[in-house]
């Protein structure tokens, strides 16, 4: 789900860099590099205007679902909001991210306390640790940090790995 505010940035940035792109390209006496960082620093400028409009995401010290989704895209993911049905019920309705061929459900809890409880009820058979070995059994992976229990069905270890190290670090502090 994008946002329309990130929407009108990019819409923005775009007409910005088309119309530094274009004032630079009329005025023919000018030296190349100095044409080329004068229209850098109109697209880096106007870049960094768009996403000043945007929401930000607040550093509280907990997990919140723009900063999981933002700690994902930083891995290089790309995370696009999805919908899966049967998705284990743990309390929260979770958040689904569908990236590089693997679902990710995102579970937010008012607490760790009540994410600990939540996560003593998962099935082991179903899910297992972001350390523990793939079995032919195809369970799902299991990652636990402060409030946030996300379950990532991949059996790619190298999926399991990038996922598991964004959600790991911690949620932003304060």
């Amino acid at each position: 789900m994008i946002r329309a505010g990130a929407t009108r940035g990019r819409r923005a940035l775009a007409v910005t860099i088309t119309a530094t792109l274009a004032i630079t390209a009329s005025c023919g006496n000018d030296d190349k590099a100095a044409r080329d960082s004068a229209a850098a620093r109109a697209a880096v400028a106007a870049y960094n205007a768009a996403n000043a409009a945007a929401e930000p995401c607040p550093a509280t010290g907990h997990w919140e679902q723009c900063a999981v989704k933002k700690r994902l895209e930083m891995t290089g993911l790309a995370p696009r909001d999805s919908v899966v049905s049967d998705t284990v019920k743990l309390g929260p309705t979770p958040t689904v991210y569908v990236a590089g061929g693997s679902a990710i459900a995102v579970y937010l809890f008012p607490d760790s306390t009540a994410r600990r409880r939540a996560a003593a009820t998962l099935d082991t058979t179903k899910s297992i640790a972001p350390d523990a070995a793939l079995t032919m059994r195809h369970e799902a992976t299991a990652i636990q940090n402060d409030n946030l229990l996300a379950i990532l069905y991949s059996q790619r270890d190298q999926q399991r790995e990038r996922v598991s190290d964004a959600l790991l670090g911690g949620p932003p502090q304060r």
